[in-house]
């Protein structure tokens, strides 16, 4: 469904114009189905997998998202067990909302409209479409813009778990949230049981989460790369279904990375028919494709390979496809880096990491060191591995990166609340609902396959929250900064009676595809430079003499020899969200197709 506000206003149909239906309270584009009753109005689009129990529910989930509403308010629907978006108008009250994690397209919004397609914005033309400099030094910093900031200028965007409610009469709209902190943090630890207790408890909500969302379909498939995620999909789908499954999975040209042995080892454990699919390079040409699907600047490591398998599997006949993204970020991840953190600056040693963090950084030979170093430091954010901020201020004319409040954990009495704070504002929040899922959820849907998350079920994600911290990552705040903990215990446990020992036993690698396959060849490099040079030096606040002094030691340091692989893979991240933002402004802010 897509949608765009011109103005709030009462709601009603008025016409129809090809595949989208005018309405006085904006345009709709896309699938979507509409229920009316008197003066109140609901517009739906998505799927519920499951609804409550104890009520009489219509064949609509229009109409049922309106009895919900009447029985139990505006906040019981995000929590609905779903992917999908709405709009609901009861009397004099307009609300646009999505599920709780966001798995549909973002929703923007200012004081005088809404819409959850920028493309749609501009083809109506109702405001002035001018890029907002914020949010682009904050997405060259970590690949993304994350909610409440929007590449538009004078435009806000919808945070996972927020909704829009507008007040018809006196014109006033309030942005309200469905879970806050300190509603999540009421729930953290209330688990009582054992250990054993959690674990069966968890596995009969995993298992009826794939139920939900397979329920009586009868060509089933999912995604499998070697880790415990999509292993644990594939052994509960098992479980609970005897039929036919596809296993896809993605394996890279020439590169030791590939996880398909280990994918192929658990397909034939669970008898699931494996196909292989393959990255050869040539991915990258289709950025311009990419960024056109995301509509604003967005660039992760594991894009390329989401987007590959989308569109090797637009012919695909399964009915539903299982998708593994978010169980790591709602178990906590970053906990070794955070019980180092939380030591060093109890004890005042991190004025020292913070003086030689930009030497370590800067420097080839000691970038090892300065990687990890950061992670520790930036330990309750997200990933970085884009720009520094010394690059970015050189880049923007001496702009600095906007000021975000920045969450010490010199304020907290324990480890267990830094790691719960961290949890919520981060892993769940951020990389959760607005890269991971998110990344996954769109370049799916562009393919139109209806891929699916069970463990971003409402049940599986609230019984999560309420565990304690030692289910999550065992051991004392010493043992974690030892490392000798396990990350996501109770999930690990739970399957490892099931997995193969190979599964079981391996290191944990993650979703990301090696950019050294899109960039190592140094005159696709080049042609890429070129490409960004033209498009950005012409842009007002960018200093194009050092944008081509970045380009220029970046390729210095590419052409150097046995560098870590961190390394090569941060300054190809960096080409790359250069290449992006330079594809989105030719795209949004020039209005010409981005050919390089």
């Amino acid at each position: 469904m897509k949608f765009t506000g011109l103005a709030f206003d009462t709601i009603r149909f008025e016409q129809k114009e090809h595949d989208e239906k005018i309405y006085s309270f904006g345009i709709i584009k896309g699938h979507h189905e509409q229920y009316q009753s008197g003066e109140d109005y609901v517009v739906f689009s998505g799927e519920i997998y499951s609804w409550p129990k104890n009520m009489n529910y219509a064949s609509s989930p229009a109409e049922n998202l309106l009895r919900i509403y009447k029985n139990h308010g505006i906040e019981a629907i995000p929590w609905l067990n779903g992917k999908f978006s709405a709009i609901i108008k009861v009397s004099e009250r307009l609300f646009i909302l999505r599920d709780l994690l966001g798995t549909q397209t973002p929703v923007y919004y200012n004081y005088e409209l809404f819409t959850n397609s920028l493309k749609m914005l501009k083809k109506h033309q109702v405001m002035d479409f001018k890029a907002d400099k914020d949010a682009l030094i904050t997405f060259l910093h970590r690949g993304f813009i994350p909610a409440p900031q929007s590449p538009v200028s004078g435009l806000k965007k919808l945070a996972p778990g927020e909704y829009l409610s507008y007040y018809l009469r006196n014109k006033q709209f309030t942005v309200n949230k469905v879970m806050d902190y300190e509603s999540y943090i009421a729930k953290t630890e209330t688990f009582n049981g054992s250990f054993e207790d959690a674990i069966k408890i968890y596995k009969d909500y995993h298992q009826k989460a794939i139920k939900s969302r397979i329920k009586e379909k009868s060509r089933v498939a999912l995604l499998l790369s070697g880790g415990y995620d999509s292993g644990g999909n594939l052994a509960a789908l098992r479980e609970v279904y005897h039929g036919k499954i596809d296993a896809y999975s993605i394996g890279f040209k020439n590169s030791e990375w590939s996880e398909t042995p280990l994918a192929r080892i658990m397909a034939e454990r669970f008898n699931a028919n494996h196909h292989i699919i393959i990255m050869e390079g040539d991915e990258i040409e289709k950025m311009p494709e990419l960024v056109d699907i995301f509509e604003e600047p967005f660039f992760e490591n594991g894009l390329m390979v989401n987007y590959k398998i989308s569109q090797s599997l637009k012919s695909s006949t399964a009915d539903v496809i299982l998708g593994g993204d978010g169980n790591d970020q709602f178990f906590g991840t970053r906990s070794r880096e955070m019980a180092i953190k939380y030591y060093m600056q109890k004890s005042g040693l991190q004025l020292f990491q913070k003086a030689f963090r930009k030497t370590l950084m800067n420097s080839p030979k000691l970038f090892r060191y300065g990687y990890h170093n950061n992670a520790i430091l930036n330990a309750l954010e997200t990933d970085e591995f884009g720009f520094t901020r010394e690059q970015i201020k050189k880049l923007f004319s001496n702009t600095p990166i906007p000021h975000q409040k920045k969450i010490r954990s010199s304020w907290f009495d324990s480890y267990n609340q830094l790691y719960f704070n961290r949890n919520y504002n981060t892993d769940i929040l951020k990389s959760a609902a607005q890269i991971i899922v998110h990344k996954a959820n769109m370049t799916t849907h562009a393919s139109k396959l209806n891929v699916v998350f069970p463990y971003s079920d409402p049940t599986v994600f609230d019984f999560v929250n309420s565990l304690p911290r030692k289910f999550k990552v065992n051991g004392t705040t010493l043992d974690i900064l030892r490392n000798k903990t396990q990350s996501k215990h109770l999930f690990k446990e739970y399957l490892k009676p099931v997995l193969p020992d190979e599964i079981v036993n391996k290191k944990k690698q993650g979703g990301f595809a090696p950019l050294e396959i899109f960039l190592d060849n140094p005159q696709y490099r080049k042609r890429i430079y070129q490409f960004v040079v033209k498009i950005l030096e012409n842009v007002d606040f960018i200093d194009s003499i050092e944008l081509k002094n970045m380009f220029r030691d970046i390729e210095s340091d590419l052409y150097k020899k046995d560098q870590w692989f961190w390394f090569i893979q941060t300054r190809h991240s960096q080409i790359m969200y250069l290449f992006v933002l330079a594809i989105w402004w030719q795209q949004f802010i020039n209005n010409n197709k981005a050919s390089f």
